[in-house]
């Protein structure tokens, strides 16, 4: 199977050829131009909420070209999560929290302003929960493990750079940031409004996603 490398790079050049031209632009938007490249079902799989958009990649590449995406239609925005744009982070977690009936998914509010600078984000100039991230479990429909807001700071679980046993137990602790415990309260409501549809989804093509899945651990 070809590498990463080479889809980022061949998602570059078709970038650099259909630059486009644009003062303002939607996630959804953004998001719909990706998901033209993959198929649902194998690379990754998606729902929505009145004010949210959510996916959850099984492919590595769809992070990368959603990142190359909103560069192409010159956002200031980014994804800050590791996850997202260094494929040894994407399989280092996927390897240690991935298992069946858990999967990582992204929240994205239909209304983010993506011209934010990621000073103005970090200084207040944006709800926290604009973008959020995190693991949802088959067994906890109202709890999203190992939760990050759009600044990537941790609100539940915490953080081991190791590998593992020891990575996972803390990653999908149940702990939450005493002082965003309203903020986690919101999260939680997201997750069960989305849960029963991606987990439809993700019963009906675990084989194909996981498929992918493993195939992009292995490189």
């Amino acid at each position: 199977m070809a590498s990463p490398i080479f889809f980022r790079t061949f998602a570059l050049r078709k970038i650099s050829m259909n630059m486009i031209e644009k003062e303002k632009v939607t996630i959804e938007e953004v998001w719909e131009y990706t998901k033209r490249n993959f198929k649902i079902g194998k690379d990754y799989i998606e729902s929505e909420t009145e004010d949210y958009i959510v996916f959850c990649p099984f492919n590595y590449c769809v992070l990368s070209f959603f990142g190359d995406a909103l560069r192409m239609y010159r956002c200031n925005f980014f994804l800050s999560h590791c996850v997202a744009h260094m494929f040894s982070a994407f399989r280092m977690w996927y390897t240690n929290l991935y298992e069946d009936g858990m999967l990582k998914a992204f929240f994205f509010k239909k209304d983010i302003d993506l011209n934010l600078s990621d000073f103005e984000r970090r200084n207040g100039a944006c709800n926290p929960l604009d973008e959020f991230t995190g693991w949802i479990d088959f067994n906890d429909r109202n709890f999203l493990y190992f939760a990050h807001d759009i600044n990537n700071h941790v609100i539940s679980g915490f953080y081991d750079y190791g590998s593992g046993k020891k990575t996972k137990e803390k990653a999908l602790s149940r702990i939450v940031d005493s002082k965003r415990r309203e903020e986690m309260d919101f999260i939680n409501g997201m997750v069960n409004k989305v849960y029963d549809d991606l987990f439809a989804q993700y019963d009906v093509h675990v084989e194909e996603l996981e498929e992918t899945l493993h195939n992009i651990l292995e490189i």
